[in-house]
């Protein structure tokens, strides 16, 4: 069996149900059914407002990739971060970079007093 005679013998064999399921149902029901359907053949299409979003969309978009591309980029990490990471990273112990800025500090202040 070919796949097309498959395809048509499923589809008629879903008719037959539906055909079964349709005639199995209340008056109520049926009468329900009918009035909705001509109430949404009635009702005229509204697709003017998925339009307008869609453009909207496009032109925010586009300004957030102008704006990007436009934009000088910054580091993507502060250079201050590298020198924490330096310092964290380091063998010494933290202690010697307090001597160190202690001596740097004293050696800045001789060089202020012996200039005035």
């Amino acid at each position: 069996m070919s796949e097309d005679e498959q395809h048509h013998r499923f589809t008629e064999q879903l008719k037959a149900r539906l055909d079964r399921t349709e005639a199995a149902l209340d008056p109520a029901t049926v009468a329900a059914l009918r009035t909705a359907r001509q109430e949404a053949l009635t009702t005229p299409r509204r697709l003017g407002w998925k339009m307008p979003s869609a453009a909207f969309a496009s032109l925010i978009f586009g300004a957030v990739l102008v704006n990007s591309l436009m934009v000088p980029s910054e580091p993507p990490v502060p250079m201050a971060l590298f020198e924490d990471i330096a310092l964290l990273s380091a063998e010494e112990e933290p202690e010697m970079y307090e001597d160190i800025d202690l001596i740097l500090w004293l050696l800045e202040e001789e060089a202020n007093s012996d200039l005035g």
